[in-house]
C-alpha cells in the first residue's frame, strides 16, 4: 500500500474482530524502507492482537507522528490494561510483548509501556525511519 493508514487499518482491522480501529498516521509511507514499514505493521498487529485478546480492548488507537526526524508511534488501549514490569513472558508461553521489542531493537529504536490494572495500556515507539 502506498498510504500508510490504509496499509494499517489492513493488517490490523482483520486482527481485532469487533473492537473499533482508529488511526492518525501522519507520515508519509515513502519515509520507510518496505522492510522497516513491514517491521512497523507487524509491530502495530501484535500490540492490537493482545490489546484485543489480553486486554479486552474495545477500541485501539494508533498513532504515528514524526518528531527530529524520528518516528513516534503509538498503540493505546482502553483494555483492562497491566502492571508492565509483572507481565507474563516466554517463560510463561507469552512471546508478543518480546517480539515487539526485539523488532524495535533491530531498529535501533526505543520502547515504553505505561499500563495500569484497569486503566488500559499505552505502547510507545520512536525509531529513526
Amino acid at each position: 500500500e502506498a498510504d500508510a493508514e490504509v496499509a494499517i487499518r489492513k493488517t490490523v482491522e482483520p486482527q481485532i474482530g469487533d473492537a473499533e480501529l482508529a488511526i492518525d498516521f501522519n507520515v508519509p509511507r515513502q519515509k520507510f524502507t518496505d522492510n522497516t514499514f513491514h517491521a512497523i505493521l507487524c509491530i502495530v498487529r501484535e500490540l492490537a492482537v493482545n490489546a484485543v485478546r489480553h486486554g479486552q480492548a474495545r477500541r485501539i488507537t494508533v498513532r504515528g507522528d514524526l518528531s527530529d526526524g524520528r518516528l513516534v508511534l503509538s498503540v493505546a488501549d482502553d483494555g483492562c490494561g497491566f502492571d508492565p514490569d509483572r507481565r507474563p513472558g516466554a517463560e510463561e508461553g507469552h512471546f508478543g510483548l518480546l517480539g515487539v521489542a526485539e523488532r524495535v531493537e533491530t531498529l535501533g529504536g526505543t520502547l515504553d509501556i505505561k499500563s495500569s490494572p484497569e486503566n488500559g495500556t499505552t505502547v510507545s515507539i520512536v525509531i529513526s525511519p
